[in-house]
């Protein structure tokens, strides 16, 4: 039996999941988790434990198949924005910065190498805000030069890991749309932003085609992995935006620890303020993508400072969603703005208005999703004023793809037609679709999108009043 091996290394640990391309569904799927060092400003993780949890999640994979699985490709995708540096054999020189790590070099910092931040953006479809790779990269140039010198090369998780299996540096396309330094609109380093950075000098794959067969040293230790290739495939976002089925003209939105809509294109679709990015697809493809910051982190906030939910379980949550149901459309008033992490939105606070005696546990959940949804509304109208069109139907995946409630009021007031990944692990399954479509078991991206299938439906109610004056309203007191 051949399969297909999709992997995500995301924010929390590795998934894995065999996608059997005759069969065309998942056979079998694990995952291992890891950890960060947090602190204030700073998240940072070993690549050591990356390779360590990588390494499980692939020996558990394999273990869950019948003797005699043969691995025929595979595809690794990544939490985007972390930067590993590395010298010239892809040997990491220090601890890898997560996305999340508030290290980055400021505006002020680009213009002193002769680059306007919009200028920046539009040669590369990305802004240059902390999340992205090339803003912590100039951070290690300005603040740690010693370590600047050193780094040939700055991987993604993605790139390091294939780095790992092919014995060789290996940078894609994928990783260095969201590093900063992809020519937008090409496949390509754009090698003209810092003449003469050895970072900016390698040979970039192009998503959705092949790095080469996996080094001998991995088959030894994972017979199964012999004559196997690796492919280079999108980051998370784009990645889900293909394991989500939402490659055939549909609106995708992450529904994580931050809410992400997504939009394919013909070719790259600019925001004229500099805030969503252009990404690659297979094909020669590409999606706009945008958030605003809000997302299920608000909700785990929520939960752990207010509701005693810090260890919350599957239970917990079902209740958190019973109690949302229970409380009016409106939430009796009651407004909350779930914003914690603000980049994308500079100026806006988050916060809880309006409250009154009459509210309680059930308004407050209730406001909190309707928060969100019209956060998820402003992330879609400006994707979809980017790209010029407006779908009706929005796929969704990502922790909060499960709670039903919580769908019914986005269906509801962002107006669309709300369709819930069949997989979960939407971004580990497009890695496999697009691994699959590279090995030709696909006649193209839109027939690899399509084999993802769909779960539940959620269409707007006609009783909830969340017409376009309430997502006005919130948008004035934001």
């Amino acid at each position: 039996m051949n399969v297909i091996l999709g992997f995500d290394a995301g924010t929390h640990g590795v998934r894995a999941l065999a996608y059997g391309p005759e069969e065309r569904q998942i056979l079998a799927s694990a995952g291992r988790d890891y950890a960060r060092r947090c602190a204030p400003g700073v998240q940072e993780m070993s690549p050591a434990v990356l390779e360590a949890a990588f390494r499980a999640a692939l020996g558990d994979i394999l273990a869950l198949l019948p003797e005699g699985t043969r691995v025929e490709a595979l595809g690794i995708t990544h939490q985007r924005g972390t930067v590993i540096p590395a010298d010239g054999r892809g040997r990491p020189l220090g601890l890898a910065l997560c996305d999340s790590d508030s290290r980055a070099a400021s505006g002020e910092e680009l213009r002193a190498l002769g680059l306007e931040p919009l200028d920046y953006y539009w040669r590369t479809g990305c802004p240059f805000v902390s999340f992205n790779g090339m803003a912590k990269i100039l951070w290690a140039r300005f603040h740690h030069p010693e370590l600047y010198r050193r780094a040939a090369v700055w991987l993604s998780p993605q790139d390091y890991l294939l780095s790992l299996l092919m014995g060789r540096v290996t940078v894609t396309a994928g990783s260095s749309a969201r590093n900063g330094c992809l020519a937008a609109g090409s496949q390509r380093l754009d090698r003209g932003l810092f003449p003469g950075e050895a970072f900016l000098e390698w040979d970039c794959v192009p998503v959705g085609q092949s790095c080469g067969e996996v080094g001998e040293n991995w088959v030894r230790e994972f017979p199964a992995l012999a004559g196997a290739r690796a492919v280079a495939v999108p980051g998370d976002q784009p990645a889900a935006v293909i394991g989500s089925g939402a490659v055939n003209e549909d609106l995708a939105m992450n529904l994580g620890t931050s809410f992400v809509a997504s939009l394919t294109c013909a070719a790259p679709a600019f925001d004229p303020e500099g805030l969503a990015t252009v990404e690659v697809l297979p094909e020669n493809g590409f999606a706009v993508e945008f958030g605003t910051g809000a997302g299920g982190q608000f909700t785990d906030w929520l939960a752990g400072m207010l509701l005693d939910g810090a260890a919350a379980d599957a239970s917990f949550w079902a209740s958190l969603d019973a109690r949302a149901g229970e409380a009016p459309p409106g939430a009796g008033g009651l407004r909350v703005t779930p914003l914690l992490w603000r980049v994308t939105s500079p100026g806006v606070v988050g916060g809880i208005w309006n409250l009154g005696l009459s509210h309680n546990r059930s308004h407050l959940i209730r406001a909190a999703y309707e928060g969100l949804s019209c956060e998820a509304k402003l992330s879609i109208r400006r994707v979809e004023s980017c790209a010029g069109r407006a779908p009706d139907t929005l796929r969704v995946f990502g922790g909060m793809s499960a709670n039903p409630v919580f769908l019914g009021i986005l269906a509801s007031v962002t107006g669309k037609t709300v369709l819930a990944a069949a997989e979960k692990q939407s971004s580990a399954l497009g890695a496999a679709l697009t691994a699959a479509l590279a090995c030709g078991h696909f006649s193209s991206l839109a027939e690899a999108s399509a084999a993802a299938g769909t779960g539940r439906q959620y269409f707007p109610r006609e009783e909830e009043t969340y017409g376009e004056q309430f997502f006005k309203d919130y948008c004035a007191g934001r």
